[in-house]
């Protein structure tokens, strides 16, 4: 019979079963701030990452979800630790995979809810990856209404924000991207992409840090934010001349650089993409988040209060 406690049941299978030591090591250098704990803890982020899924890996049923991972060291603990019949609970999932909307999933936890074979999870993930989306949100427009077109086509959006360290996945086949878009139009939306049911605002206080696009309703202007690229500058695109049709994305023209002080405060998190026209080249809204302003303190309140000199 095993002994009760958790280290003594890792002793005892030490003296029986060559995957052990994998599990002292986990527990043992898991939590240390060395350089084994560092690489542990490196590799438990990354087998995070390419898993897609909520919670802690090492407690994830490594039967439903093992095959996601590549081999590693962490992968083949983790096999060890399931077919043992035990888990390593932690509260450390990471932090940077997490949902950043009211009303958002994991994409991966939904494809699985279909209770697809490893032969279609496996090119959805692929898909994933390439795109370097873990959530729903992460591939919707700014409205929160409809999956962007270049997430749907398959094409990487260099504005999408990341916000880890992703593994090398090449463009996966056609065939791929096919099992994709059935896969969302099983889970998550219609065949137009107009999604079942919207995500809604956005939850994280850090949007800031790391989102791009902003609409400003009162001046019609898309504003565009790039901290790693310019930090404290703001740029801005006038609106288009013309009037926009019904069905028309509302477009924007030439950038131009301004301070924080002229940013009004009535922007909203947006979704953007650039496109050629007879006029040259614009910049067309496909979507602004709908919560009203007021609701919550502003992008312009935000910046002041990261940069007093601003005010």
């Amino acid at each position: 019979m095993a002994p009760q406690n958790i280290k003594a049941w890792v002793s005892h299978l030490c003296t029986r079963n060559k995957g052990s030591p994998h599990i002292s090591k986990l527990l043992q250098h898991g939590h240390q701030p060395s350089i084994t704990g560092d690489l542990l803890r490196a590799s438990l982020q990354a087998l995070h990452v390419e898993l897609g899924i909520s919670g802690f890996p090492l407690e994830q049923k490594f039967a439903r979800v093992g095959f996601l991972a590549t081999e590693c060291w962490v992968k083949h603990a983790w096999k060890f630790m399931s077919s043992s019949g035990f888990t390593i609970q932690s509260s450390a999932s990471d932090p940077n995979l997490r949902l950043r909307r009211d009303n958002n999933t994991f994409l991966m936890e939904s494809f699985l809810s279909l209770n697809l074979s490893s032969d279609a999870l496996l090119p959805l993930n692929r898909c994933r990856l390439f795109l370097k989306v873990t959530t729903l949100s992460d591939i919707t427009t700014g409205d929160g209404n409809k999956i962007t077109n270049s997430a749907w086509q398959g094409v990487q959006d260099p504005t999408q924000p990341t916000h880890c360290e992703w593994p090398a996945q090449s463009s996966p086949p056609a065939s791929d991207w096919d099992i994709w878009r059935t896969a969302l139009q099983s889970t998550v939306c219609l065949n137009s992409r107009i999604l079942r049911s919207p995500v809604g605002a956005w939850n994280d206080t850090n949007l800031k840090d790391h989102w791009i696009w902003y609409f400003s309703p009162s001046s019609e202007r898309l504003y565009q934010y790039q901290p790693q690229v310019v930090p404290g500058i703001w740029s801005f695109y006038p609106r288009a001349p013309g009037r926009t049709s019904r069905n028309a994305l509302m477009s924007f023209i030439h950038e131009i650089s301004t301070h924080p002080n002229d940013v009004p405060h009535d922007l909203h998190p947006a979704t953007a993409k650039g496109h050629d026209t007879n006029s040259g080249y614009t910049t067309a809204l496909t979507g602004q988040e709908q919560e009203p302003a007021s609701l919550r303190p502003t992008l312009q309140q935000e910046v002041d209060l990261l940069d007093p000199s601003a005010t």
